[in-house]
């Protein structure tokens, strides 16, 4: 695999660096675009110096030995020597040192490769073309042009090239699906720029300085649209286009050079707005992300919540279905009895046996409710949300908790105002609520007098200032109230006034209701008890997905 790998690499790099032979100064090869230097910088930070470094050598060597001259050869050498040992220092100082991350997923790795790709275009240029003047290759009076025109190329080709290639590592990973809509996107895309560069180079009468910088629209709208990857594609179709046209224009090294800087400019404007884009999506990709796990988290937390709260609860939950059950056997032996004993069908035997089972079926389906409710708790999978009645999941927390209610004497009054309306929430989550709600209420009860050991709910609608319909619950005891030191944090993780508690109970609640747009809150508190209340919309229009 690396052999075809490198056999790709040499025939891409002798392709580029005879494309852009084409606008060589002679003798020394200079040329204002030199997108080999960006793909050698490119290999040269993913293969890493030992590996890609000989090869590197033999491509420029053999290659700029074919172009050049006999006289020219030995100066060649040196020169790319030069080149090879400074862009090798660049890159080991990217990955190394700064260590930058080839598929950008920051601006500053960009800017950072923009930065460290410039100062080594410009020593590269510096040494080389001043040791072309040395060896009499070049006239002194042309020292800067040919150090201008050299580190344009070389930058421009770094621009160009080096991210589109550092970027190909994630373009395995694409899903693609072909489909009209994407063609047609890619298509009016090329068809845009086209059109531009044709305006700006196609036409003669145009002056193409001034109409350069339509060629930004498309550029930046791509980049916009799809992000840094949009933009390298756009910039190398625009860069190949622009020298095309160039070329066919005749138009001289000069020029070529001004249009190149420009075109620098639109690279930069074009892979910044690309990389900021790329940027914010991938924050939202993760800040979705960390949504999703957040409420995995939740839901993971209030199962493990409401699995404590039955196990804290299985003693009693056990004698409330051991009655049902009993009884269920005694009213079923009470018949059996009157069908079989006297050994006659006349009444009142065959009356009273029926009365027994329907009592029985009676005992029997409460049985079977406890064991629904509790099989709903232990459930690990949230459901979707639903319209479910108040008043109903109201009773059946009641029915949870009435064995401790009973073995303790508390009195629990339910008050539900006339025509209540629906909310839609999810049941059992809205249920380990009220469970929360009523254990607190009963654990504050409990130890207090006969004449305090009274709960009571209410249900009424209550007018948000939204102008909404909401339903408002109210869970009152007759406890000693919540201690003042706890109150400020009574709704933190942890903080509980029992001495075996987790303190988690209520910050679970809260999340909850919050979930469905509502609100918890501790209405009062005192030595004569406290009030918890609150709030859920009767509609879904608030309901946080």
């Amino acid at each position: 695999m690396n052999l075809w790998i490198d056999a790709a690499f040499i025939a891409s790099f002798l392709g580029l660096d005879w494309a852009a032979s084409m606008h060589v100064v002679s003798p020394v090869g200079i040329t204002p675009w030199n997108p080999s230097t960006g793909l050698a910088l490119a290999w040269l930070i993913l293969r890493g110096p030992f590996r890609a470094l000989p090869l590197l050598l033999v491509n420029i060597l053999s290659d700029e030995a074919i172009k050049a001259n006999a006289a020219s050869v030995p100066i060649v050498v040196v020169t790319n020597m030069v080149a090879v040992g400074i862009y090798t220092l660049a890159a080991e100082v990217l990955v190394r040192r700064l260590q930058v991350q080839t598929l950008f997923p920051r601006l500053q790795d960009l800017i950072v490769l923009l930065i460290v790709a410039a100062v080594a275009a410009a020593f590269t240029a510096l040494i080389n073309v001043w040791l072309f003047v040395w060896a009499g290759e070049l006239p002194a009076s042309s020292y800067s042009a040919s150090v201008l025109r050299q580190w344009v190329g070389d930058i421009i080709g770094i621009a160009v090239v080096t991210p589109v290639v550092l970027r190909a590592q994630a373009w395995r990973e694409w899903a693609w699906t072909p489909s009209f809509s994407i063609a047609a996107e890619i298509a009016l895309a090329m068809l845009s720029i086209a059109g531009l560069l044709w305006i700006v180079f196609g036409v003669e009468s145009t002056n193409e300085y001034k109409v350069f910088y339509l060629l930004f629209l498309p550029v930046v709208a791509i980049a916009v649209r799809h992000g840094i990857d949009g933009a390298c594609l756009a910039l190398v179709f625009t860069q190949v286009g622009m020298i095309t046209l160039i070329q066919s224009r005749g138009l001289g090294q000069a020029a070529m050079t001004d249009f190149q800087v420009l075109l620098l400019s639109l690279t930069i404007t074009g892979l910044l707005t690309g990389v900021v884009v790329s940027e914010r999506q991938r924050a939202e990709r993760a800040s979705r992300e960390a949504d999703r796990r957040l409420r995995e988290r939740q839901h993971e937390l209030e199962h493990a919540s409401r699995i404590s709260s039955l196990g804290e609860m299985a003693s009693q939950l056990a004698h409330e279905l051991n009655q049902p059950m009993t009884a269920s056997r005694a009213y079923i032996k009470a018949a059996q009895r009157l069908l079989l004993d006297g050994g006659s069908p006349a009444p009142p035997g065959p009356s009273r046996a029926l009365e027994s089972i329907s009592h029985a079926i009676t005992q029997i389906d409460l049985a079977g409710a406890i064991v629904r409710n509790l099989r709903d708790l232990i459930r690990r999978r949230s459901a979707p949300p639903e319209r479910i009645e108040l008043r109903e999941i109201v009773e059946q927390s009641l029915a949870l908790v009435r064995a401790q209610v009973r073995m303790s004497a508390i009195d629990i009054s339910l008050r539900a105002a006339p025509n209540l309306p629906a909310i839609q929430a999810e049941r059992i989550r809205i249920q380990q609520v009220l469970i929360n709600l009523l254990r607190n209420a009963i654990d504050a009860v409990e130890t207090m007098p006969a004449h305090r050991r009274q709960i009571a709910i209410s249900l009424s609608p209550a007018p948000d200032p939204q102008g909404e319909v909401q339903v408002l619950v109210s869970v009152r005891d007759r406890g000693n109230g919540i201690p003042p030191d706890i109150q400020a944090n009574l709704f933190n993780a942890f903080t509980t006034s029992k001495p075996d508690g987790l303190g988690l109970g209520l910050s679970i609640c809260r999340g909850i209701v919050e979930a469905y747009s509502g609100r918890l809150w501790l209405e009062s508190t005192g030595p004569e008890g406290s009030e918890f209340c609150f709030t859920l919309p009767a509609t879904s229009a608030n309901i946080k997905e």
